[in-house]
C-alpha cells in the first residue's frame, strides 16, 4: 500500500501570527516524514506555506524515499525549496500548464488528505472542496486566516468525518512540541476512517449487485421450474382428467412450499426479536422463497407420481382427494427447507442402471 499523500495549501502572511504559522508548518513537516507520509506542494516561494512544511519534511538527517515530495507547479514559476537540488531524486516535479489554477484543483480529489494553515480566498475553497467531498483534512484555525472559515464549515457539516475532539484539535491557539504529533494523527485517524467507509460502500455495491443476479436467477430458474411442473402435469393427464385439473395438483405444493418458506423467515425474524436466539442468522426472503418453491414442488411431485400411476386412471375425485396432502406436503416441506433441500439434492439418480438397459438392448439388437 502506498504512503498517504497529503496536501499542504496555506499562507502564513494571511494568519494571525505569521511566525507561529511558519513554525507550526515546519513541525507538521517534519512530523509528516516521521509518519511516512507523502506530501503534495505547489510553490516554492518563501510566501507560501509549503515552503516551511518542506523545510521540516527534510529537517531530520534521514534518507527520505524517492518521488517522497511531489510538486505541481506552472513552469513560470520553477523555485527550488530549501535542501532541494537539482535533479533531486526526493522530488517528483510534475510542471503543469501555465495557468496555476490547472496546477492546483484537479488534484485534490487525488490526495488522502489536506494540511490548511493560514492562507486566504484559495486556502477557503480548498477547505470547501474538501469538505463537500469529505477529504480528510486539518484546518489550523486557532492560527488564523482563511483555515478558520474553514472550520466553521466544518462544524456545520452534519456528515463531516472529522469528529469532534479533531475539530476542538483545530480550534486550539497555543502550538506545543505535541501539536504537531496529534494534528497528523488526527489526519491520518480521518483518512483511515473514510477508507474504512468506502470499503463498506464498496462491498454494499458488491451485495446489491450480488443480490440483483441471484434475484434473476431465481426467476429464471422458478420460471423453468414451472415449465417442468407443467410439462408432467400434461403427461399424467387424461381424458377424464382436465389439464387445469393437473396443473392445479402439481403447482399447489410449490406454491405452498413458497408460503411456508415466507412464513419460516418471518418465524426466525419473530425468535430474533425476541431473544429466543440472537446469533440465528436471517435469510434473504427472495433467495428462501425461491428455493422453498422448488423443493415443495419436487417433493409434491415425488409424493404425486407414485399415487397417480398405482391409480393407473386419474379421476377428478382422485385429484382433489390427493390435492390436500399434497398441499400439506409442499408446505412441510417449505416451513423445513433447511433439512428437504439437501437431502433432495444427495438422491442418487439411477444413471448407470437405465444406461445398462439401454446398452443390453443394443446388443441384443444387433445380436438379432
Amino acid at each position: 500500500m502506498q504512503a498517504p499523500l497529503i496536501a499542504i495549501v496555506g499562507d502564513a502572511n494571511k494568519s494571525g501570527n505569521p511566525v507561529l504559522a511558519k513554525k507550526a508548518a515546519e513541525d507538521l513537516g517534519a512530523e509528516l516524514a516521521r509518519k511516512g507520509c507523502r506530501i503534495l506542494v505547489f510553490s516554492g516561494d518563501p510566501d507560501f506555506i509549503e515552503y516551511d512544511v518542506v523545510r521540516g519534511y527534510l529537517r531530520d538527517d534521514v534518507k527520505r524515499p524517492p518521488k517522497a515530495i511531489r510538486v505541481r507547479y506552472p513552469p513560470q514559476m520553477h523555485l527550488l525549496f530549501p535542501g532541494e537540488k537539482d535533479d533531486d531524486p526526493r522530488f517528483d516535479r510534475q510542471p503543469q500548464g501555465s495557468e496555476w489554477e490547472v496546477s492546483f484543483y484537479p488534484c485534490l480529489a487525488a490526495v488522502d488528505g489536506i494540511l490548511l494553515i493560514g492562507g486566504g480566498y484559495t486556502t477557503k475553497v480548498t477547505g470547501l472542496i474538501a469538505t463537500g467531498s469529505k477529504t480528510p483534512m486539518i484546518s489550523l484555525a486557532g492560527l488564523g486566516g482563511a483555515a478558520e472559515s474553514v472550520l466553521e464549515y466544518l462544524r456545520q457539516e452534519r456528515h463531516s468525518i472529522a469528529n469532534e475532539a479533531e475539530l476542538n484539535l483545530m480550534a486550539q491557539r497555543a502550538w506545543t512540541a505535541s501539536s504537531a504529533t496529534h494534528c497528523v494523527d488526527a489526519l491520518l485517524d480521518q483518512a483511515e476512517r473514510k477508507r474504512t467507509i468506502n470499503d463498506q460502500t464498496e462491498l454494499l455495491k458488491s451485495e446489491k449487485k450480488r443480490a440483483r443476479g441471484l434475484t434473476i436467477l431465481a426467476v429464471v430458474g422458478s420460471l423453468l421450474f414451472v415449465a417442468v411442473l407443467l410439462a408432467i402435469a400434461e403427461a399424467m393427464h387424461s381424458d377424464q382428467t382436465p389439464r387445469w385439473v393437473m396443473w392445479i395438483l402439481f403447482g399447489a405444493p410449490a406454491a405452498a412450499g413458497a408460503s411456508g418458506a415466507a412464513i419460516r423467515v418471518l418465524w426466525d425474524q419473530y425468535r430474533r426479536d425476541e431473544g429466543a436466539s440472537s446469533s440465528l442468522k436471517l435469510r434473504p426472503v427472495g433467495m428462501t422463497v425461491a428455493l422453498g418453491f422448488w423443493a415443495s414442488g419436487v417433493a409434491g411431485a415425488l409424493f404425486l407420481l407414485p399415487q397417480i400411476v398405482s391409480l393407473g386412471q386419474l379421476q377428478p375425485q382422485h385429484a382433489y382427494r390427493l390435492l390436500p396432502f399434497s398441499s400439506l406436503i409442499g408446505l412441510l416441506a417449505g416451513l423445513t427447507l433447511d433439512r428437504v433441500f439437501p437431502r433432495l439434492i444427495k438422491i442418487e439418480v439411477p444413471i448407470e442402471a437405465a444406461s445398462l438397459k439401454v446398452k443390453g438392448t443394443l446388443e441384443k439388437n444387433k445380436a438379432a
